[in-house]
């Protein structure tokens, strides 16, 4: 069977109620929705009624992408060129590094490669947030024993947190808090031996409700843009972690905060964006440049990413 409206395929982790809440936007619009997992959890996500089809893939083969299209051209796609979105930065990457090798039709939603790589970086997106003027916490990038030194220059506490997803030493946390610089010296140096690159940036102080944010697309042909501004309510643990609970909020300073990191960066696509309010200010925390897993919180705004 042949389906003659386009289709959108999800390239996911098994983070199921994203995905799901991406499926029934989509679903709710007509548009026939496929799920690919990086790993196991197809089997959640062929319950929905929004879901043509799912199926798991080994993230660790080199062709993963190029098995997740073939399976798409065997379970009767929609006709036309069909968006691929990315859930998550292992998603992003993969099918970065694969574009060149997708059959035409299968169009990811990234900016190009030159725009899109530097953003899968910390110590890249911070640089880029400078060049676009906004504030960046003093920050020092951390990938060998001549580079500790130059922590002890930042105020403390200070924030640890892995420059990519992936990388070696894999026993850093996605954020480490740090009181001083000879526990910052020490912990640091364990890192270096494992070959992990770091980002120590000063710490923000301020209250969860201090988390601002923009969920954000611009288009391919980068001639609109839209941006879903709001608060972080909640988050899943003391030491940070993933939203739980947030409320979209008119904030329009974080908004053209938003749109001069999209200038500077040239990013084009679903992304979101992260500062924190403090002092009178807006501080540069994070950009993730592939579809954020709160991105539903648009959706029930009424702003159309």
């Amino acid at each position: 069977m042949t389906l003659d409206q386009p289709a959108c395929v999800l390239i996911a982790e098994p983070t199921w109620g994203a995905v799901l809440h991406a499926a029934r936007s989509l679903g709710s619009m007509g548009v026939p929705v496929y799920v690919a997992t990086l790993g196991t959890g197809s089997d959640v996500f062929r319950r929905s009624r929004w879901i043509r089809a799912a199926q798991d893939f080994q993230p660790d083969s080199d062709r993963v992408v190029e098995e997740i299209a073939k399976w798409l051209d065997q379970v009767a796609v929609g006709g036309g060129p069909v968006p691929v979105l990315a859930l998550s930065d292992q998603a992003a990457e993969l099918l970065d590094a694969a574009r060149d090798r997708l059959p035409p039709r299968y169009r990811p939603v990234l900016p190009e490669s030159s725009a899109f790589e530097p953003l899968l970086s910390k110590v890249d997106s911070a640089r880029l947030a400078q060049q676009a003027g906004l504030n960046v916490p003093d920050w020092v990038a951390v990938s060998s024993d001549e580079d500790i030194a130059a922590v002890d220059r930042l105020s403390f506490p200070v924030v640890i947190r892995p420059d990519t997803w992936t990388m070696p030493g894999s026993e850093v946390d996605k954020v480490e808090l740090l009181e001083d610089f000879p526990s910052a010296s020490e912990r640091l140096s364990e890192l270096v031996d494992h070959g992990t690159s770091v980002v120590v940036s000063e710490f923000v102080t301020a209250p969860v409700e201090a988390v601002e944010f923009g969920i954000l697309w611009r288009s391919l042909s980068g001639t609109a843009t839209v941006v879903c501004t709001g608060r972080k309510r909640r988050q899943d643990g003391s030491g940070g972690g993933v939203m739980a609970w947030g409320e979209a909020v008119d904030l329009p300073d974080v908004r053209q905060e938003a749109m001069r990191f999209l200038d500077t960066s040239g990013f084009q696509g679903v992304g979101g964006i992260e500062f924190i309010c403090s002092g009178g200010k807006l501080w540069f925390i994070e950009f993730n440049p592939r579809l954020e897993a709160i991105h539903f919180l648009g959706t029930r705004a009424g702003v159309d990413t």
